[in-house]
């Protein structure tokens, strides 16, 4: 699976909900947080970043920024 460009890594991610990796981690654990592996680096999708940031609920699969994506 090929990146989208707005995705992002879990650095960038913990940059925009001012937090640190290990709180993305637990957000990823909890699935709070949706993010997909490219070989071996996780990104995060832009999707579930802006709605955290937002204070919204956000359900993989519910925007179609990323047609025949998966979410991990």
């Amino acid at each position: 699976m090929m990146a989208f460009q707005g995705d992002y890594t879990p650095k960038q991610a913990a940059e925009q909900l001012n937090v640190g990796l290990t709180t993305i981690y637990a957000l990823l654990n909890s699935g709070e947080l949706t993010s997909y592996k490219v070989g071996t680096r996780r990104r995060i999708r832009w999707e579930s970043v802006e709605a955290m940031r937002k204070g919204e609920p956000w359900e993989p699969g519910s925007c179609n920024a990323h047609k025949g994506g998966e979410a991990a």
